[in-house]
Parts: structure tokens; C-alpha cells; sequence
């Protein structure tokens, strides 16, 4: 989620999945700082996941008054549905581990741009 941006009041990034390896059951530490866990954005979700989880990103956002960007993280259950896990008011930028910045470039955005426009949102508020 990116405040400003685009011409919109809340842009959405494109939802990035998580993959993991076949012997994993779940994303733990080791999984996701060691290098195990993949990140592809954008994900392999249907159109309808993708614009759900886009809106309920905004609400999320919106709701707990978070400010100029931020990620949050989501499981989809194939039968009970999408349920909120966490969210990040700072995303992880790091080259090789982070969910965010895949989904920076995967509409276009450099890192370097987006960190230009997140500064001169915040200095406009002083």
C-alpha cells in the first residue's frame, strides 16, 4: 500500500505469494529470512483473491491510521476464505528477501523512486 500515489488516495500494490519449498508446512524464521521461502509477484491468485486482498490491504491500512505505506500479510484458506494476519508499517527493502520490493517492481516502481516519494510525503506534512 502506497499513500498518495498515482493518482490514488491508497495505491495497491500486486499481492505477492509466498512459495515454499515442498517440505515445508508453514513460513517460519528460517524459512523466511534464510532463503528458503520464494516470493512471486504477482501472486497466483484469481482475480477475485487479487481484488480482495488489495481492498482489505486499504482497510487494514485505513483502519489502524497507518501512514505513507505499509504491507499486509494474508492466508488463503481454499475453503474458509481470506483471514488478516499481520501487518508491516515498515516493509523489509532488501534485495534478496523482501515480499515488498518484489511488488515495487512488479508495477514499475525502482526502489530509489519510491523512497523519493515516501520523503517528500513526509516532508510535506512538517
Amino acid at each position: 500500500m502506497i499513500e498518495n500515489y498515482r493518482g490514488l488516495a491508497l495505491y495497491p500494490l500486486l499481492p505477492a505469494e509466498v512459495v515454499l519449498p515442498n517440505d515445508s508446512f508453514f513460513l517460519d524464521e528460517e524459512s523466511r529470512w534464510g532463503g528458503i521461502a520464494r516470493y512471486s509477484c504477482p501472486g497466483r491468485f484469481s482475480a477475485g483473491e487479487k481484488s480482495k486482498l488489495q481492498k482489505l490491504a486499504q482497510k487494514v491500512h485505513y483502519l489502524l491510521g497507518l501512514r505513507h505505506y505499509s504491507s499486509s500479510e494474508f492466508i488463503i484458506h481454499p475453503r474458509r476464505g481470506i483471514f488478516f494476519i499481520e501487518v508491516d508499517a515498515l516493509p523489509c527493502l532488501g534485495v534478496n528477501i523482501s515480499p515488498y520490493r518484489e511488488s515495487l517492481l512488479a508495477v514499475g516502481i525502482p526502489t530509489a523512486h519510491f523512497l523519493n516519494h515516501v520523503l517528500e510525503s513526509a516532508l510535506q506534512e512538517r
